[in-house]
């Protein structure tokens, strides 16, 4: 059986969503950032395979709390990209989002981006 990976909240949250084809988790920050994390390219037409949510919508989530497992190989023999996606939906609320990031992998507690009022 393949090692699931693990997909974690990067800021205190409450979930907004929980795609019905667990391809796609929604946050929204007790500051108000609104963010969709998005697993894979085309997964919905997975209709769930490869994915196990640990959360459901209405639910309060704290930084480094599991969201998400992610079976990186079943999607990819299913032939789609299992590229992790995450995108502020509200950035016109902000002056700026930037990616803080670098290509190195990211661990839980980095800083990857900041919203700027």
């Amino acid at each position: 059986m393949a090692t699931p990976f693990a997909i974690v909240v990067p800021f205190d949250a409450e979930v907004t969503l929980v795609a019905e084809t667990n391809h796609a988790i929604g946050l929204r920050s007790s500051e108000g950032i609104e963010l969709l994390i998005h697993l894979g390219i085309d997964t919905v037409e997975l209709k769930g395979e490869g994915f196990k949510p640990q959360v459901k919508q209405g639910d309060q989530v704290t930084q480094g709390d599991l969201l998400m497992e992610m079976v990186v190989e079943s999607i990819k023999e299913a032939g789609y990209d299992p590229v992790v996606l995450s995108i502020v939906t509200n950035t016109a609320d902000y002056l700026d989002v930037i990616s803080t990031a670098t290509e190195e992998d990211i661990v839980v507690g980095d800083n990857i981006a900041a919203a700027i009022n």
